[in-house]
């Protein structure tokens, strides 16, 4: 009788055991990093993309620097730097700054043991660039909410935002845009995906995922204009997150 209770003791704590791990891997579900969709999660990470954009009239080429701190365990708050480059046809280069942003984001909806993730946030431009040579000088504000969940290996990302120029050269543009990106996690550090996001042009493509380890992530894509009013027909983009541990999860 003593042998069978303790395999019973043994059989319960086991059991306990097994529910904190799986508990504890749904806390921490983490999803994949996008090239432009939104993520739903308090991030404390360093963000530097490149992009490289051809249309039968103009080259351009974008790299930006965001830096993303966690202020809390449900608010974060990001700025966003962008150096922007262009060379129409018949037209000089131009080459320069384009418009900061700054953004909060907060966690709206973060269940402990389930997903979906739901936050929201909003998006200042600021008129840093010129808008003389082509390189920005909006000012604008931009309310959005992101969600994601997964089911076993598919992770599913998405954002709808408004923008509302205030003044600059696109003002008074008022418009609505979306994403949605769709990734599948062949192995526990590759995640190869697709993108699509909406405005006033619509453009698409897949991308991959890769965590070198130690927080860092490679990200690759291509993205082709599916529907026009985008400044490119086709688009190289390439990025590298190097993500830090905070206090404030």
């Amino acid at each position: 009788m003593r042998l069978l209770s303790k395999c019973r003791c043994a059989a319960f704590a086991a059991g306990l055991l097994l529910s904190c791990v799986v508990i504890r891997a749904q806390e921490a579900f983490e999803p994949f990093h996008p090239l432009t969709v939104r993520r739903p999660v308090m991030e404390q990470q360093i963000e530097i993309q490149g992009a490289r954009g051809a249309s039968e009239t103009a080259r351009n080429w974008a790299v930006e620097a965001a830096v993303d701190y966690r202020v809390m365990s449900r608010w974060q708050v990001e700025s966003l730097f962008p150096f922007l480059w262009s060379k129409g046809q018949n037209f000089q280069s131009e080459a320069g700054p384009g418009d900061i942003e700054f953004e909060n984001k907060f966690a709206l909806f973060a269940p402990k043991r389930r997903t979906p993730l739901v936050a929201g946030g909003l998006d200042v431009t600021l008129p840093s660039g010129s808008a003389a040579r082509g390189l920005g000088g909006n000012s604008a504000l931009t309310p959005f909410v992101t969600a994601g969940t997964h089911f076993r290996r598919l992770e599913l990302l998405g954002d709808l935002s408004y923008r509302w120029v205030l003044s600059g050269p696109d003002h008074p543009e008022k418009s609505i845009a979306g994403g949605l990106a769709a990734g599948i996690r062949a192995l526990p550090w590759l995640v190869p995906f697709v993108e699509f996001t909406g405005g006033p042009g619509m453009v698409g493509g897949p991308g991959v995922h890769i965590d070198l380890g130690g927080g860092r992530t490679l990200l690759f894509g291509f993205e082709k204009s599916i529907r026009q009013k985008t400044d490119f027909d086709t688009q190289l983009r390439f990025g590298l997150v190097w993500d830090f541990p905070s206090k404030n999860r």
